[in-house]
């Protein structure tokens, strides 16, 4: 007889604390159905950022950026193993987006490489490619937009390496950029 009033009392329990939590609730009304419906936002084709982006830039201008003549071809961020670098060049990481900076002046350059570069990180794109050219068509033929590209991105807080383009990809007319990575 014992169970029997164990069950009676945990019965008793359970409608009690039943009735606490309904009358600590109140009414109860399913919610209307909304014919609304969530998607995530489809992330730009590739080119078409870096086209407005140009377009943008003719109308602003940035603060000069002194010139490295001498700023390296490749560059790796400080604690990163080498084997990233030599990933990049052999083409692991898929570039996700480029940049063209032919007929852009320094100053417009300056702004489009950096919002370029921002716009891919917030985007949570890996890797990038940046086209300057050879400088061929530069007063004495030397590359101005190369060592002005290669300036910012070694300088850049988001840019974890960066390395010239395979011949078939724009070889020394293009550089391959690592960004960080939000996880």
């Amino acid at each position: 007889m014992k169970k029997i009033a164990n069950k009676d009392t945990a019965n008793h329990q359970n409608d009690t604390d039943s009735a606490l939590f309904r009358d600590a609730i109140g009414d109860i009304r399913p919610l209307a159905k909304s014919n609304r419906h969530y998607q995530q936002p489809k992330s730009p084709e590739p080119g078409l950022l870096s086209q407005k982006l140009q377009k943008n830039a003719l109308s602003t201008e940035l603060t000069n950026m002194a010139i490295d003549a001498e700023q390296s071809e490749h560059f790796l961020q400080a604690g990163l193993q080498k084997s990233v670098l030599r990933k990049l060049r052999r083409g692991h990481y898929p570039v996700e987006d480029q940049l063209d900076l032919h007929n852009l002046n320094q100053q417009q350059a300056s702004k489009v490489i950096i919002e370029f570069i921002d716009f891919a990180s917030s985007n949570s794109m890996s890797c990038i490619k940046i086209i300057h050219g050879k400088g061929l068509g530069s007063i004495n033929r030397k590359p101005v937009l190369k060592s002005l590209t290669r300036n910012i991105l070694s300088r850049h807080p988001q840019v974890q390496a960066y390395t010239p383009a395979r011949d078939s990809a724009g070889g020394s007319g293009a550089v391959l950029v690592l960004l960080k990575t939000t996880s």
